[in-house]
């Protein structure tokens, strides 16, 4: 998330040129989704632990 915010918060400068701010954006793509994969991971392993506790799930 840190980094997410720290490329964002350098999208907001006016003094940024174009190729500064496509590998800006490129690091906020990767990261946005490395953690959409880590959200996914976490989602399914809970949804495994739950139907252990309860199978109907």
């Amino acid at each position: 998330m840190g980094s997410i915010q720290a490329a964002v918060d350098l999208l907001d400068d006016p003094a940024l040129d174009a190729p500064a701010r496509e590998r800006l954006l490129a690091v906020v793509r990767e990261e946005i989704g490395a953690l959409a994969a880590r959200i996914h991971e976490a989602v399914c392993a809970s949804r495994v632990r739950l139907s252990e506790v309860d199978p109907a799930l």
